[in-house]
């Protein structure tokens, strides 16, 4: 059995690694996405952006679709990097998943993790 690691959860888990914690995760997405130029035809750059903050925050394709108003597979392909919204676009999503990641980290911040117990 051969499993294949997509690339953007490999650049995910270095972002992980340097920083330890998921406040700190979070953190520093933000930053990334704060500083995402307007009218970027970046699309390497959209697309890592992108599945960053969906691993981050763990939404499935369904509900980044429904949340941004466009298909399931619009979403799995912007995450892929096999297409991106046009560029003036792009600032507009990724000014969402900023409020989205912020809101986040406010979350985590006022209430830390959620601790799972193991039954």
């Amino acid at each position: 059995m051969c499993l294949t690691v997509k690339p953007e959860v490999v650049a995910m888990n270095a972002v992980l690694q340097r920083h330890p914690t998921r406040l700190e995760q979070f953190e520093t997405l933000r930053k990334e996405l704060a500083s995402f130029p307007e009218g970027s035809d970046n699309d390497r750059l959209f697309q890592e952006l992108f599945s960053q903050s969906q691993y981050l925050l763990e939404m499935q394709d369904l509900e980044l679709a429904k949340f941004f108003r466009v298909s399931r597979p619009t979403i799995g392909r912007w995450a892929a990097g096999h297409s991106a919204p046009h560029p003036v676009m792009r600032k507009v999503i990724i000014d969402q998943l900023v409020e989205l990641v912020t809101d986040r980290y406010r979350f985590l911040e006022r209430h830390g993790e959620p601790r799972f117990a193991i039954a």
